[in-house]
């Protein structure tokens, strides 16, 4: 073995060639440390089902290719390395995560339990290669989006915010939520009204049947690394939902108009 790490056209002749190596590859740090170092070796694992089909089994591996984010960006650009990853087990992608976040794996059984983690999770939500892997991962991701302890975490961090708000995979994740609600106005003026006092994620706003098309302006936006004091700016349409697809630290919102608005709903998910 030490060999074969040691010569990168070894390496990449033999990761897809033999499931017994790779499983020893991806179990060893030296390895993987290789592989991602060699241009070669890792195109050889990312393009080849065996290869990856190790990888995705493996802590050890899984977190050494999101620890280096060339090495992360190469697989998830390979369709096919991309699904094999969506496809690992949360008890792989779980203790991977928390490694990424420089947690101790052992302590952490699989995703779910980091999600419902406080301390863990303001880690992760801290940690843009954690998040990469996270978001990578419809299990893992689906956890955070499902969790309010991790949806605290990830609005109160400027890493994971723009982790999320970059991704479309999120945000759809995010519109789908299980924590997602809604509050209703029927009655908008040019004056900031507050209809939820705390942080969240703004899925989308939408017209009731029988309301005219206007503008909604909301107040207390995030964006980068501030702290919610960015104003957005959609369009409310009749029973049509406007994504907004932000984080702000309320739900204050006008009209900047003169038009008429009148029940207006906003959608969102609770991060508090």
């Amino acid at each position: 073995m030490a060999a074969v790490i040691a010569s990168p056209v070894a390496l990449s002749a033999v990761v897809s060639s033999s499931t017994a190596i790779m499983a020893a590859v991806a179990a060893s740090q030296t390895a993987m440390t290789a592989v991602i170092a060699s241009p070669v070796a890792l195109n050889a694992v990312v393009s080849s089902q065996t290869a990856m089909a190790a990888v995705v089994a493996s802590v050890e591996a899984v977190y050494a290719i999101f620890n280096e984010p060339t090495a992360s960006a190469i697989m998830l650009a390979n369709d096919e390395a991309a699904a094999a990853y969506a496809a690992a087990l949360s008890t792989v992608v779980g203790p991977a995560v928390a490694r990424l976040a420089g947690l101790d794996p052992a302590s952490y059984t699989d995703m779910t339990a980091i999600a419902a983690d406080k301390t863990a999770m303001t880690a992760v939500a801290a940690s843009s290669t954690a998040m990469t892997a996270v978001i990578a991962s419809p299990t893992a991701l689906s956890a955070v989006v499902s969790s309010s302890t991790a949806m605290a975490a990830v609005a109160a961090s400027a890493t994971a915010r723009n982790a999320v708000t970059s991704s479309t995979t999120a945000k759809n994740a995010l519109g789908n939520s299980p924590l997602r609600t809604s509050v209703t106005s029927k009655n908008w003026t040019t004056s900031y009204q507050t209809l939820y006092s705390r942080p969240c994620y703004i899925i989308a706003v939408e017209g009731a049947g029988d309301s005219a098309e206007c503008s909604i302006e909301f107040q207390h936006i995030y964006s980068g690394s501030n702290t919610g004091t960015t104003t957005y700016t959609a369009t409310a349409k009749p029973n049509v939902r406007t994504q907004v697809d932000r984080f702000a630290s309320d739900i204050s919102a006008r009209r900047p108009d003169s038009k008429s608005a009148y029940g207006r709903t906003v959608h969102y998910v609770p991060c508090a």
